[in-house]
């Protein structure tokens, strides 16, 4: 049986891929990133659809966008709006990109772009209403770089707002909505080239800064890669740090976790997994929650792996699984390739799947560009590709209805909308729930387009709110209960 440890396939005209971030639905697993053309000294984007049965590659779309750097910067996340992918990218031309994939037609296309001097992109996020927010770096009139905020409203309409230096938010950020209808904005402060502080600030819903706490100096924070929201109150934030790479004797990046309580607006811990540290890695990875521990959650990141010298350096992708307290579980490395001083095996990005495992994606440089996957259990262990649940057995989706689930995250009840694209109410339908193992935790059948459901029982984890219509599911949507 083939394993999850592999080279991935792209298309044959694609002389060099990078994967940057992954999605998956009930059928497929997406990987987006950016490609060179054989034929072409420019980069573009690339999303790839591998089946996830066999991790086979069944369609591999590219879109070539003009000065595209395409560097993802923080990673931001992919929001999902019924069969559209949206996620966006900086542009050496000092432009942001927000991009659509359509699932169904298997395009790309350019959804929006924010002309912004500098064009580097932090985030992309959606509130209980659908709006999309997305947070850059932009510049003022004085050529001096701020932060700035793009809202982009479903009714089409859009506002722009910029951050206002003296609240030390120089560049773009994490975004995070909290029940107060107010923002929590983490980013990296930077007014000197040896100056380097992590940033927490809140902000009302124009972006004006209320409060702003910041590191220590001797945290050196160079940026922030994720945030994941443990409740309303405290979240973890994966940050880039500054030290020192003892086998090469030169400063080195590292990957810290801080686990930060807002309301209090301290840190309570800090931890770093990938130890030892590296000049040559690039960190900045993702945090997720452990889909079958409570209070746990797994990282991704890379490291040297251990015995390692200067005369023999082989870069592994490393997976961290730590408690509530930081403590480590359990940390394992992952080697596609061992040859020494090529920097073949970092990992850039992790989700949850449906099937209750994780997968990973990161690329390895050498001849060109290249990218590869490894799937794990909750314990590490690389599981067989064709690994899949009863979640992965959806009937086709219609692309014609909605679902839409909010608050996401939860931790008391969720409401359940229900329509057509056209606006007709759906009736005479069941709504189910299950979890990562496919149980099902709760089922009604209904009449009404919006429903509320109580989540306050369920466990902290990754749940599925699916519409089924005469025995065939035709929407599926996935939420987050939280304590």
């Amino acid at each position: 049986m083939l394993q999850s440890l592999f080279n991935l396939e792209f298309h044959k005209d694609f002389g060099c891929t990078r994967i940057e971030t992954l999605y998956e639905d009930s059928s497929y697993y997406y990987v987006i990133g950016y490609a060179q053309a054989k034929d072409k000294v420019e980069v573009g984007v690339m999303v790839n659809k591998h089946d996830k049965k066999s991790g086979a590659l069944t369609h591999s779309a590219y879109f070539d966008v003009e000065n595209v750097w395409l560097d993802f910067c923080a990673r931001p996340r992919v929001l999902q709006k019924n069969n559209n992918l949206n996620f966006c990218l900086s542009g050496t031309n000092g432009v942001v990109y927000i991009m659509n994939y359509n699932t169904m037609t298997q395009d790309i296309t350019v959804k929006e772009s924010i002309i912004t001097k500098s064009g580097f992109v932090y985030d992309l996020v959606e509130d209980d209403e659908g709006n999309m927010y997305c947070s850059y770096t932009t510049k003022d009139a004085d050529n001096k770089v701020q932060g700035a905020v793009s809202k982009f409203r479903i009714d089409g309409t859009k506002s722009h707002y910029t951050i206002d230096n003296k609240g030390m938010i120089h560049t773009g950020g994490k975004l995070m909505r909290n029940d107060k209808g107010t923002w929590y904005f983490i980013a990296q402060w930077l007014p000197s080239f040896n100056d380097n502080y992590l940033v927490v600030a809140e902000m009302d819903s124009a972006f004006n800064i209320l409060w702003t706490w910041r590191s220590p100096w001797a945290d050196r924070i160079f940026g922030v890669r994720d945030v994941l929201s443990i409740d309303n109150d405290q979240v973890l934030i994966l940050a880039i740090g500054v030290t020192y790479d003892s086998i090469y004797r030169e400063e080195a990046f590292v990957d810290w976790v801080y686990r930060y309580d807002l309301k209090e607006r301290k840190v309570l811990w800090r931890r770093n997994y990938g130890h030892p540290p590296s000049s040559i890695i690039t960190p900045g990875c993702r945090v997720v929650a452990s889909q079958r521990d409570e209070d746990t959650w797994l990282m991704c990141t890379s490291a040297v792996l251990a015995g390692s010298t200067r005369e023999h350096y082989v870069i592994a992708g490393r997976v961290a699984k730590f408690t509530a307290y930081g403590d480590t579980l359990w940390a394992k490395d992952y080697v596609l390739y061992k040859d020494e001083h090529i920097d073949r095996n970092r990992f850039v990005t992790m989700i949850p799947t449906m099937d209750g495992n994780y997968l990973l994606g990161g690329f390895y440089l050498g001849d060109g560009c290249r990218s590869w996957l490894v799937k794990i259990d909750e314990d590490g262990n690389i599981v067989s590709r064709d690994t899949t649940s009863s979640l992965a057995d959806f009937a086709p989706e219609d692309s014609n209805q909605s679902l839409r689930v909010y608050p996401n995250p939860a931790s008391d009840k969720i409401e359940v909308h229900y329509t057509s694209d056209s606006g007709d109410e759906v009736s005479g339908y069941t709504l189910s729930v299950k979890n990562v193992s496919g149980r099902e935790v709760y089922n009604i059948y209904t009449q009404s387009a919006t429903n509320q459901i109580p989540v306050s029982d369920l466990v902290a984890g990754v749940y599925y709110v699916s519409v089924v219509i005469a025995g065939q599911v035709r929407k599926t949507v996935r939420f987050i209960k939280v304590q």
